[in-house]
């Protein structure tokens, strides 16, 4: 198995740029739940508990790499990730930023479709995305902001504000 070893440059342990529990990878802060499996639903809510989201990875091939680093045991196999098809129209598949899921982040001969509704992220395919029925329980990925970069933004912006 070929890993990219520059990924564990960017792959932190949640010490810097991320509140604990999350961890990092680039500028990205990720939560993995492999040990309550639950609906689609259940998840988003769990994460939402946690001031943040089901992950929306900007890149969904370096996340996949990632998870296979940190946990290499097969244990979790596919995790719920922020993506669903919007508002019930068949093939509109959406991050729950709004952004279309790219064509390119899906297994083959995915997503194929039924009441599969729902997104999860496959560690053992590249690429890895497969739709799922939202009620099947499934462990997930939570996403939370860059602790770093939103400090950094809200003290340049803070700064702006003053010298006005």
């Amino acid at each position: 198995m070929d890993f990219d070893c520059s990924l564990a440059l960017l792959l932190d342990t949640g010490e810097v740029g991320c509140e604990v529990p999350f961890w990092r990878l680039g500028d990205e802060c990720y939560y993995v739940n492999q040990h309550l499996p639950v609906s689609w639903s259940e998840a988003r809510h769990f994460c939402r508990g946690l001031g943040s989201d089901l992950a929306q990875p900007g890149v969904v091939a370096k996340l996949r790499a990632a998870l296979l680093m940190r946990y290499p045991e097969d244990h979790p196999s596919v995790l719920w990730v922020g993506a669903s098809e919007a508002g019930g129209n068949e093939g509109n598949w959406r991050w729950v930023s709004g952004a279309r899921v790219s064509s390119e982040d899906w297994a083959q001969d995915q997503p194929d479709g039924g009441n599969q509704n729902c997104v999860v992220l496959s560690r053992h395919e590249h690429p890895s995305l497969h739709d799922s029925p939202c009620y099947t329980h499934a462990t997930f990925i939570c996403q939370a902001a860059n602790v770093t970069a939103t400090a950094t933004a809200s003290t340049t912006a803070t700064a702006a504000t003053t010298v006005n």
